[in-house]
């Protein structure tokens, strides 16, 4: 297993520390995008030079993110089945990724309560956890994960037309 793997089996997920409204309870909340990306095929339906593509531009996006810079990212397809096992283990990637790991990559927080998931069963699949009952606070953590990313794509969108000479 890769060092970087090694220091994520040692890492504790902040959610998992008990504190919160009812600690004892750990709320996990998913926000899915699905055929968010124009122009691309589902991930089942895509090639790899298509899926490949999304991981590079998509994941070099999330990297971006305040909340994902200093985190993981794993490239889940160059994993073995035994670090496969471990994301598993951790939640985060499900079990799909466990027999269909190519061009599949992971991005998560370094305290492991957010997390991005590129070409599962949707191009991208955001996920944040809190501990104790706070259905809304974990919510809140997706839902800002993705405004930081749209707002991220409509600045470079707006970047490139402004190099290119075209009026906003």
């Amino acid at each position: 297993m890769s060092a970087q793997l090694t220091n994520l089996a040692a890492c504790d997920a902040s959610w998992l520390d008990g504190s919160g409204p009812h600690g004892d309870i750990v709320v996990a909340t998913r926000a899915r995008l699905s055929r968010n990306l124009a122009g691309m095929p589902f991930p089942h339906r895509a090639g790899a030079a298509a899926l490949a593509t999304i991981t590079a531009d998509l994941g070099r996006q999330l990297r971006r993110l305040p909340e994902l810079a200093e985190g993981w990212s794993v490239d889940v397809g160059a994993c073995e089945a035994r670090a496969r096992q471990l994301l598993r283990e951790k939640m985060l990637a499900g079990p799909d990724l466990l027999t269909t790991p190519e061009h599949r990559h992971l991005v998560a927080a370094r305290d492991l309560c957010q997390a991005a998931l590129l070409n599962g069963e949707d191009h991208l699949q955001l996920c944040a956890w809190r501990a104790g009952f706070a259905p809304a606070a974990a919510l809140a953590q997706s839902v800002s994960l993705i405004g930081m990313l749209l707002s991220l794509s409509r600045h470079r969108r707006s970047k490139k037309r402004n190099l290119s000479g075209k009026q906003k």
